[in-house]
């Protein structure tokens, strides 16, 4: 175990508070980490301004968010969608023991600190010598007390690409946690954009896969197309033609043979038990919309973006299983902040400028 948390710990940049950074960051704590990196709050010494630092860890040697971040800094975009999209400020390079690390520098997502608004005056110093007598005599152990913070919604912001990719050159390469990949990427089919509109419909009803093997309890992609296809039914003919893993799953006849028992026949309506009446099937055919076998099939962002249920203005009509809505182009394919699908609707409206141009696919 201990070689574990050494091996661990070398991965990470080893930084000490007051430290100073490429010559202008002084390091005033840490906000957080993550597999990938540690982020730090810090001083900017040149601007007089605080930053967040993201650290990379010695295992991520590419520069591809780097390369990521240049590029929307190069694209001179009107567009008022373009405010929810953190830019970097700087990037730069750590000399190391384990060799280079790259280093990022954003605005912290927060109020500016400054002595205005984390220190505040107390006209009465009495107060404090009563507290302190009180504490003297009276020293015990007091129930933890919880203080919420005001809560409010605010305007949603794009600001991590450490998974993101240029969706202009072809992928086939794993992406997405196990549970909330598309078909094309189950079968190794070149992806696109579309995998971001399956990833959202997969998130907006709880546990609609779980991929876990009978016999493995562990995820198995072969669960995981099972499950599909007792939710959507066969994929189309097409679709399995000279694809990479096609042939582990399905027969020439695109009947599922994976070796795994098909489970029973299921329905979103099934696993909505939240909504009724119209509201119900509305957000049904929201979600059918998104999950499609053939990659150009879910609607795009744009399109969503004028589904009746998130205008509320659903009429009754009968459900039906999983329609095929074709669509003839991509039209603005985006990522979109996952939240549960209470909050989603109406955060999602307050995003509308946002979702009408192409972005990076993360």
């Amino acid at each position: 175990m201990a070689l574990i948390v050494r091996l661990v710990r070398n991965r990470y940049y080893p930084l000490r508070i007051g430290e100073v950074l490429n010559t202008k960051y002084q390091i005033l704590g840490k906000l957080g980490f993550g597999l990938g990196s540690t982020v730090w709050l810090a001083n900017d010494l040149f601007e007089h301004r605080t930053v967040a630092l993201k650290i990379f860890t010695s295992d991520r040697q590419n520069r591809e968010e780097i390369n990521i971040y240049n590029n929307m800094r190069s694209i001179k975009s009107k567009h008022p969608g373009r405010r929810h999209i953190r830019d970097a400020l700087d990037a730069f390079t750590l000399q190391g023991s384990k060799g280079e690390r790259h280093c990022l520098v954003h605005e912290p997502m927060c109020e500016n600190i400054s002595a205005s608004n984390i220190l505040l005056k107390i006209e009465d110093v009495f107060i404090i010598d009563t507290f302190i007598k009180t504490e003297k005599k009276k020293f015990n152990l007091r129930p933890e007390k919880n203080f919420d913070l005001p809560k409010g919604i605010g305007e949603a912001v794009l600001s991590d690409f450490g998974s993101a990719v240029f969706g202009d050159v072809p992928h086939d390469e794993d992406v997405k946690p196990d549970v909330y990949r598309s078909p094309e990427v189950c079968l190794k089919m070149s992806w696109i954009y579309s995998i971001d509109i399956w990833n959202l419909g997969t998130l907006l009803r709880k546990h609609i896969f779980h991929g876990r093997g009978p016999k493995e309890d562990r995820y198995m992609t072969r669960a995981h197309i099972a499950e599909m296809v007792a939710l959507m039914g066969p994929p189309p003919l097409e679709l399995l033609k000279c694809r990479k893993r096609s042939s582990e799953f399905f027969n020439k006849d695109g009947h599922c043979c994976s070796g795994i028992d098909l489970p029973k026949a299921t329905s979103l309506e099934e696993s909505e038990g939240n909504l009724e009446g119209v509201d119900r099937e509305s957000f049904l055919s929201f979600i059918r919309k998104m999950l499609q076998w053939e990659p150009r099939r879910p609607q795009t962002a744009k399109k969503l973006l004028q589904d009746p249920w998130l205008n509320g203005t659903s009429e009754k009509k009968p459900t039906s299983p999983i329609e095929h809505t074709h669509s003839t182009a991509l039209e603005s394919n985006v990522i979109v902040s996952l939240m549960p699908w209470h909050d989603w609707k109406f955060k999602i409206r307050d995003m509308r400028p946002a979702l009408n141009e192409n972005v990076i696919s993360c």
